[in-house]
């Protein structure tokens, strides 16, 4: 038996919404240590 609609979303499971949350930071950190190594590094 499924739930009816209105109950929780359609096709947006907790799951996902979180992983890529998680995903989308950790992308961001990986970018920011890339980009502040190159700039010591052009010094």
């Amino acid at each position: 038996m499924e739930a009816a609609i209105g109950i929780e979303p359609m096709n947006k499971g907790f799951a996902d919404l979180c992983l890529t949350t998680w995903l989308r930071r950790h992308l961001e950190l990986i970018l920011k240590k890339l980009y502040w190594s190159q700039l010591l590094e052009d010094l």
